[in-house]
């Protein structure tokens, strides 16, 4: 077999598989060994970089469970404060506005209206509003009734 001229720059020469008869290996050149180590570091680079990439990753994930769990529970506890204060403040207005036989069933409307839209505006928190109208004092034009049963109130479960 007939040596072939190789012109041009060592990398022609090696791919060219043939130096003057010889194999590259037998004049000495080594023949891929640079791309194969590059790769090798290249592709653990890219493993090392992926990893830290999914551990950073895992790590925002889990901060945000524990923080959103922690979040939900704190307003939770608040939202449940804040429906109980507006009920106490809705039945002590309640309470305070004074029926007479005449005006007795729009008070008892009205206030049952605003009672009932607690459980709207409390909605996330699962609660129920219970109000209980009042009546006028029997015997009397006007004022409710001090038994507590008929006492108007609104109240949550």
């Amino acid at each position: 077999m007939q040596a072939q001229r190789v012109v041009g720059h060592s990398r022609h020469r090696r791919e060219s598989g043939w130096l003057h008869g010889l194999a590259p290996e037998q004049v000495g050149l080594e023949v891929n060994s640079r791309r194969e180590a590059g790769l090798t570091t290249l592709e653990w680079l890219l493993v090392v970089a992926a990893v830290a990439g999914l551990s950073a990753l895992a790590v925002v994930l889990v901060q945000n469970v524990v923080g959103g769990t922690a979040e939900s529970v704190a307003s939770h506890s608040a939202r449940q404060e804040a429906a109980e204060l507006m009920v106490a403040e809705l039945t002590q207005r309640w309470q305070a506005a004074v029926p007479t036989k005449h005006n007795v069933d729009e008070i008892n409307r009205t206030f049952v209206s605003r009672c009932r839209q607690v459980d709207v505006l409390f909605a996330d928190i699962s609660l129920r509003s219970h109000p209980r109208p009042g009546r006028v004092a029997p015997g009397t034009m006007s004022g409710w009734d001090t038994d507590p049963k008929w006492l108007p109130t609104c109240e949550i479960a």
